[in-house]
């Protein structure tokens, strides 16, 4: 998943930049494995996004133990939502 990631928020970050005029920071996202590091970068990569976009930041995905199988359910609804937005409001379809 985090190397899906990692390409997503590249091609993100990318056409945000080129649409906006607005540079979106890359944070190192392809190696994580859940860890707090890991998903504070993810934090920051989707609240740049989003401040590039002109929206509301993200929650912070650092709240979420993925070790547990219901958090970690609850990580990844948030997440698909949080990365459909930010695709929307970039105008990726």
């Amino acid at each position: 998943m985090v190397g899906v990631l990692d390409l997503y928020h590249a091609a993100l970050a990318e056409t945000i930049s080129r649409t906006t005029g607005v540079a979106v920071k890359k944070y190192p996202l392809g190696n994580g494995r859940g860890e707090p590091d890991w998903l504070d970068a993810l934090t920051k990569q989707h609240a740049d996004e989003a401040a590039a976009l002109g929206l509301i930041g993200p929650p912070s995905f650092g709240d979420f133990n993925l070790k547990d199988a219901s958090e970690f359910a609850s990580f990844t609804f948030l997440l698909a939502n949080d990365l459909q937005r930010l695709r929307i409001a970039a105008g990726l379809t």
